[in-house]
């Protein structure tokens, strides 16, 4: 026998009076409880059922001719029905749809809808619709109407046809409630409006969830394009965007672009949270490429506005105005910044960014240890795009932070393969050089920037000189002279604690000059703690990698002062025997020449010499001073010595002579001329008078 195409568990038909009386046996009400259906949707859109024999001219042609089996029914109404559809871009098993409920009811200028469907399990629970449309039933392409639908249910996993391999999406409960209007045959409006609670996505390691999502979708179309407006998208009550989309994929008219197909794409967002962006990029299918590396986006834009067409395989074209608000970017372990503020246009030949003065984060983890905290940064960054790479350009900028305010200019030059090569220039001052302690560069090395962190006390930088020229690979161009760099500082009321156990510098004016890999310090003025004078000093590290400071200086004072400042220095151990036991007037001048190595304080090597310029010193235990000394005082880690001294005792002149020895830090040698005195005067005056008078001439001891 024949092949059962279509059946049914009951069949009712309605008949009207009038018809009959015609000759018209044909119903006009039909109702079929339990029928099961099979349909096929192809790739190009065509439907068709079991039972039925439509046209094979095209999708509408078979939606008509499947329509006009029902075109002399007033009334249809199926129950319980089921339908096994066989969708082949989604490819599988059929799908399965229980008809609960349809009911259409032929109107006089058209024909109503409602019904209930049950889902497939894996789509949702039930789908509650209707629709009141005017037209010929069986002329789908003069369709005008309203339609709406409710959801209930709704699991949206496989409709989400974007979605990356291994996502899981769960929820609880979920509304969803669908408006709509037909013109012509074809969908003109459509509005979708979903919330759900506990919305969980999954992959890999990567997690996001929201205790509540709610969504207001409208589709519409206009003027030839299709047009896709968020009116709202609500992530745990914030609002994350606010837009619309317009895309017009539509081939040119004839002889535009010589015939070559032409797409356009408009948008415009009011609101757009930085965050939803990465919040599910790491579920989908294709995210964007820009977006490799990047942990998190943060802030805002808004009033954005985007263009863009492309004809054929060219290279788009583009137009995009927007303002960031607090915008971020996060890289681990890369270049991030936050807080972000400023006006972008851009094209595809270039754009600028203007900034609004504002706080600002930058995290350079290869240059530095802490990210940079801009209180405010003003300025206007311009690129443009080139065959071999992007050039930027910020003319003048100006920021602050942390008491620090300067301007500057800056080129860049970022090549597709290769270094990119800087050009900056910058001049500032700061009143406090404190919080720049932690903004030292990574490349000065650790026991640099220990020695900075522990010896400056306080200070402030009246002018300062950035310069950096040349390719950023070969930076700070030390081993490659590729280019130059560096940093000129003028510091003034510093206080530094420049070795320990040396006495702390207080109001020390001095040039500093950062270059290549080391940095050297001419001071210009210094006070020592006990009220010695520094009258000029260098230091210099040749190389921050050997990690060796060292200091030549020259201290100048009353002997009361220097004395003060060897008994707070090592140079006490060396000086002990001098130090320890007399008390000196008079001017003196120290020249000293200090090793540290930074790695090994402890290790710090002391050299140099004490200029004696008509110095008085009163000796423990002797009544008269020595006086009117003079000479060269040399000492170093093996001990002092002296090739030449003078002075006067008791109004005698005294050579002297300081003379190295093992086990010693020096003797003392001297000479003596002595010459009777009947008066008593000078040493006479230890000499008996009767004594005195019966010597004449004189001696040496």
């Amino acid at each position: 026998g024949a092949e059962e195409m279509l059946s049914a568990e009951r069949l009712s038909l309605g008949f009207a009076l009038y018809r009959l009386a015609m000759g018209d046996a044909t119903p006009n009400r039909v109702e079929l409880s339990g029928m099961d259906l099979v349909g096929h949707l192809s790739h190009e859109g065509r439907i068709s059922i079991a039972g039925f024999d439509p046209a094979a001219s095209g999708p509408r042609a078979d939606l008509d001719s499947w329509l006009k089996s029902f075109e002399n029914f007033r009334r249809l109404r199926l129950e319980n029905c089921t339908l096994s559809l066989e969708v082949e871009a989604l490819g599988g098993a059929p799908l399965e749809f229980q008809l609960n409920r349809l009911d259409t009811q032929r109107s006089a200028s058209g024909f109503d809808a409602e019904g209930q469907l049950e889902l497939p399990e894996v789509y949702g629970d039930s789908l509650e619709f209707e629709a009141a449309i005017e037209g010929d039933i069986a002329r789908s392409a003069s369709w005008h109407g309203d339609f709406s639908a409710r959801a209930a249910g709704l699991r949206p996993q496989p409709w989400l046809r974007g979605l990356a391999s291994g996502t899981r999406l769960s929820l609880g409960e979920s509304d969803t409630d669908i408006q709509g209007r037909i013109e012509q045959g074809a969908l003109a409006e459509l509005r979708l409006q979903w919330q759900a609670e506990r919305l969980q996505l999954t992959r890999d390691s990567h997690s996001a969830q929201a205790a509540k999502l709610e969504t207001d979708f409208k589709l519409s179309r206009e003027a030839g394009a299709w047009r896709l407006a968020v009116e709202k998208l609500l992530w745990d009550g914030e609002a994350q965007l606010r837009g619309s989309l317009w895309l017009s994929p539509q081939p040119p008219a004839d002889g535009e672009n010589g015939g070559a197909p032409l797409r356009k794409l408009q948008a415009e967002a009011g609101l757009l949270h930085l965050s939803l962006v990465t919040r599910l990029a790491p579920f989908l299918k294709q995210p964007p490429a820009w977006l490799a590396g990047i942990e998190a986006l943060q802030g805002e834009i808004r009033d954005a506005t985007l263009s863009w067409q492309q004809v054929a395989d060219a290279a788009p074209q583009y137009s995009l105005r927007a303002v960031l608000d607090q915008a971020g970017v996060l890289h681990p372990g890369k270049n991030a910044v936050q807080g972000l503020s400023a006006e972008l246009r851009a094209d595809q030949n270039g754009g600028s960014l203007r900034l609004k003065e504002n706080p600002i984060t930058l995290q350079l983890p290869k240059a530095f240890g802490a990210a940079l905290l801009l209180r405010r940064a003003s300025g206007e960054l311009q690129w443009t795009q080139e065959a071999e790479g992007l050039r930027l350009s910020a003319p003048v900028f100006g920021y602050q932070m942390a008491g620090l305010e300067g301007q500057g200019s800056l080129k860049l030059w970022l090549p597709r393969e290769g270094s990119p090569v800087m050009e900056l220039d910058s001049r500032f001052a700061a009143q406090d050089v404190l919080p720049f302690k932690a903004y030292m560069p990574l490349h000065w090395g650790e026991a640099l920037k220990a020695w900075l962190n522990t010896g400056i006390g306080s200070g402030r930088v009246r002018e300062g000189d950035l310069h950096i020229k040349g390719p950023l690979a070969d930076f700070p161009f030390h081993e490659r002279a590729t280019g130059e760099w560096k940093l000129a500082l003028d510091a003034v009321g510093v206080r530094l604690a420049y070795a320990p156990h040396w006495p702390v510098v207080e109001d020390l004016g001095a040039k500093l000059l950062f270059a290549g890999n080391g940095l050297s310090i001419e001071v210009s003025e210094a006070r020592l703690q006990g009220g010695a004078r520094g009258d000029k000093a260098t230091a210099v590290f040749k190389d921050f990698r050997e990690a060796l400071l060292t200091i030549d200086a020259q201290v100048s004072g009353w002997m009361p002062s220097l004395y003060d400042f060897i008994l707070r220095s090592p140079l006490k151990e060396k000086l002990n025997a001098l130090v320890s036991k007399t008390t000196a007037t008079g001017p003196a001048l120290v020249n000293l020449h200090l090793d540290i190595p930074l790695r090994e304080v402890a290790k710090t090597a002391a050299s140099g010499t004490v200029t004696l310029n008509g110095v008085k010193l009163n000796y423990q235990g002797l009544a008269e001073p020595f006086e009117d000394i003079r000479g060269l005082i040399t000492f170093d880690g093996s001990g002092v010595s002296a090739e030449s001294l003078s002075a006067r005792f008791m109004q005698q002149p005294l050579p002297a002579r300081i003379l190295p020895r093992a086990g010693t830090q020096g003797v003392i040698s001297a000479s003596l001329q002595y010459s009777p005195d009947a008066q008593g005067g000078g040493l006479s005056q230890f000499v008996p008078e009767l004594v005195r008078r019966a010597l004449s001439g004189s001696t040496r001891f």
